[in-house]
């Protein structure tokens, strides 16, 4: 074998590690990721963004009830946050679209509707 030759091939197993390290290493660079993971991701954030948006939604709804002074009334009268959440109708803290109540928003929504009164009693 001449050198010629010899450095034809030394260059050409270097090329190819050089492949097999970079799709090697692919497979973790930063930011990529598969489609669902990308979903999780999208549906985590759409929740979130959701339940940040409708705590005051929830709160201004539970206030246009006709009751409404009497359930407030009743409300602060109860001890306990789950006690008080649970005078919150529950369509009010429940996702579109899921059957389960979600605790979030109900905590968001009784902490906006608790704030207003205890900001006047300062």
């Amino acid at each position: 074998m001449t050198v010629l030759t010899e450095a034809k091939w030394v260059g050409r197993a270097q090329g190819a590690l050089g492949i097999v390290v970079l799709v090697a290493a692919a497979q973790f660079w930063p930011g990529w990721q598969l489609d669902s993971a990308a979903n999780k991701d999208i549906a985590a954030a759409f929740n979130d963004g959701y339940t940040l948006a409708q705590g005051p939604a929830c709160a201004a709804a539970f206030m246009a009830q006709p009751d409404a002074q009497a359930k407030l009334a009743e409300l602060e009268a109860t001890k306990g946050t789950s006690a008080q959440m649970a005078l919150i109708p529950e369509e009010l803290r429940t996702i579109p679209g899921e059957q389960r109540v979600d605790y979030t928003i109900g905590k968001d929504c009784l902490e906006a509707i608790t704030a207003p009164s205890e900001s006047a009693q300062m």
